[in-house]
């Protein structure tokens, strides 16, 4: 036979030799991946996350693997960063290699249509390109003062109202601020005065399961997608129908918004000069109707969540530090006197007040674990190798606790924000290339 000749065996053998040398060569050439728990064969370690709770599983490896971990589930890698510098390094410094979402199969295609949210939008969409730059021009400190701040102010005083007349109600009148905020910032809607309406408790549960859904790993159908084509009726697919509940939910209700501040900004009776206004009297940015409402979604809804974390963790901090409140107090009564509300044009006179309100961001970060990224292309870093298709996290809150940069992590001192001088210093605090 032809394949036991020594013409044929011979170079064949040869062949094979030099491939296993020059594979053995690669894998020793190939800088290693970087350490992290091993985890069990095919599966890997999704069997070892609290998904409640990732940030604790994610903490313990840090400390135990070092500030670069990653891990494999069902064959995708994940990295985590546990120091601001790789953190900056990565995230910001190497956007375009850090910048795409992972596959979010339950939060990108089962409760958002076409992918269009933009907190889980693939960058390879042209619409995630461009919210996020309409989102970058109204996020800039000039431009928050014309539409951010006319609407916070009024909620303000009516939010200290509220407070003196029902504190033990605390939790529900600080999502009434975060939302009447959101709605007339994004909507022009207009104060909602009951914190009982049934529209505060829709958009709580909207906002809820949107963001339950960006748990990666979550649900299933993130690791195998294929689940995602299966129908919803069969045994196991529970999880599709409740998806598409609270894609349905959401739709109706952002539409309605979005309807009723159309019909406002015809009549010339809009009230703040809103996301949708501007959307609209710019022919919609180059928007479709169903992209400017799902950006006004993810307004409403990142919005919301982190305004309402953020109160909230003031709050705890004033309770639990009487001496913190004191000094605001005395800071505030010092640079605008008690005869009315402070305002953003009164932070530049109030380092103190700018200290605290970063530190409090450091002592407990709204979000523990930063939303994920993906990797475009391979990467090389700090003697590591980083494939394409892995997801990166930052740990912030692991991050925060840093001794090298936060030396006694768990006390409160707004005055590690502060040089010498009592002006704000360089002091890093990133929310991590969100």
């Amino acid at each position: 036979m032809l394949l036991l000749t020594p013409s044929f065996a011979i170079p064949v053998s040869i062949a094979i030799l030099v491939s296993w040398l020059l594979y053995k060569y690669y894998l020793k050439a190939k800088p290693p991946y970087p350490p992290g728990p091993k985890g069990l064969p095919i599966i890997g370690s999704l069997l070892d996350i609290d998904n409640e709770r990732p940030w604790i599983t994610y903490g313990k490896w840090a400390n135990q693997y070092g500030d670069i971990v990653m891990y494999w589930v069902l064959g995708t890698p994940v990295v985590l960063l546990g120091k601001m510098k790789h953190a900056e390094a990565l995230l910001q410094k190497r956007m375009v290699k850090y910048g795409d979402r992972p596959e979010l199969v339950m939060a990108q295609d089962i409760v958002t249509r076409d992918g269009m949210y933009v907190g889980t939008a693939r960058t390879i969409h042209d619409t995630h390109r461009k919210q996020r730059r309409i989102l970058g021009e109204r996020l800039r400190a000039n431009a928050l003062k014309d539409w951010a701040h006319p609407a916070l102010l009024p909620e303000l005083r009516l939010f200290c109202q509220r407070l003196t007349q029902n504190p033990e109600r605390f939790v529900g009148i600080i999502k009434c601020l975060t939302i009447n905020v959101m709605l007339n910032s994004t909507f022009a809607h207009g104060s909602i005065e009951n914190i009982d309406n049934p529209l505060i408790a829709r958009i709580n549960h909207a906002t809820d399961n949107q963001f339950t859904a960006q748990v990666q790993g979550r649900f299933w159908v993130d690791y195998v997608p294929f689940l995602q084509y299966l129908p919803a009726w069969l045994p196991g697919m529970g999880w599709k129908k409740l998806g598409l509940r609270w894609r349905d939910e959401v739709d109706t209700l952002y539409q309605e918004l979005w309807d009723a501040t159309k019909k406002k900004v015809a009549e010339g009776k809009s009230r703040y000069p809103c996301l949708v206004e501007n959307l609209l009297e710019s022919q919609m940015h180059q928007l479709t109707e169903r992209e400017g409402t799902t950006l006004g979604a993810a307004m409403v809804d990142a919005g919301t969540d982190t305004l309402t974390g953020t109160t909230v963790i003031f709050m705890i901090i004033f309770m639990y530090f009487p001496h913190i409140l004191k000094k605001v107090q005395d800071v505030v009564d010092e640079a605008v006197g008690r005869d009315r509300l402070p305002t953003f044009d009164d932070l530049g006179r109030m380092p103190y007040i700018v200290a605290m309100i970063r530190e409090a961001f450091r002592w407990r970060t709204v979000a523990p674990v930063a939303i994920p990224h993906a990797v475009v292309e391979d990467d090389f870093y700090e003697g590591y190798f980083i494939p394409k298709g892995a997801t990166v996290f930052a740990l912030s809150q692991h991050i925060h606790e840093d001794e090298e940069l936060y030396p006694n992590h768990t006390e409160f001192r707004p005055e590690r924000f502060l040089d010498e001088r009592g002006q704000v210093n360089n002091l890093p605090h990133s929310g991590f290339g969100l």
